[in-house]
């Protein structure tokens, strides 16, 4: 009789699993990136993948430069060479969104809800334990286990991970 009573309440008055206001209907991801910067270089095809993984779902990912006087050419040129030539990219000479994200090193990931919540900060992968070091296999997926998070049940707190990478030059 219990049982049978606590289904019932559970059927007539349902708790909501997600809140619909937190499932955002877009996502934006920004990944730092130079083209001096041989760890950049060498998650160009990861990213090519992400772009892949997201073409279904309403995330777009950027490529924010934050260099003062960037070789636009030379990104293209590398982005392009990869394969990316129709990713967005976002010249950040100013440094104002690195700054507003708390980003310090390319790459650099942040996620944003589009209300401009920041959601996630850090590392794409662990495929660079640190400086030099890089790992044979990724163990660790974490900008793409945070924008499915997001995704699938709407944005927490702030989540954040150490990113491994080329020190951004800051003019602030």
């Amino acid at each position: 009789m219990i049982v049978y009573v606590f289904i019932l309440a559970v059927c007539l008055f349902p708790l909501p699993l997600l809140s619909q206001s937190s499932i955002p209907d877009s996502v934006s991801v920004i990944i730092t990136f130079t083209p001096e910067c041989p760890i950049c270089r060498a998650y160009l095809p990861r990213i090519g993948m992400l772009i892949k993984e997201w073409e279904t779902f309403p995330v777009r990912l950027t490529l924010l430069v934050p260099d003062a006087l960037p070789d636009v050419s030379a990104v293209r040129e590398v982005v392009g060479a990869a394969g990316l030539q129709n990713v967005s990219l976002m010249f950040d000479s100013l440094q104002e969104y690195t700054r507003q994200y708390g980003l310090t090193v390319t790459p650099e990931a942040a996620v944003v809800t589009e209300s401009g919540v920041l959601v996630y900060r850090g590392r794409i992968d662990n495929l660079y334990e640190r400086l030099g070091v890089r790992r044979r296999v990724v163990s660790s997926f974490d900008l793409l286990d945070a924008v499915r998070r997001l995704l699938e049940r709407g944005h927490g707190p702030l989540q954040t991970t150490a990113a491994v990478g080329c020190v951004i030059e800051r003019r602030w």
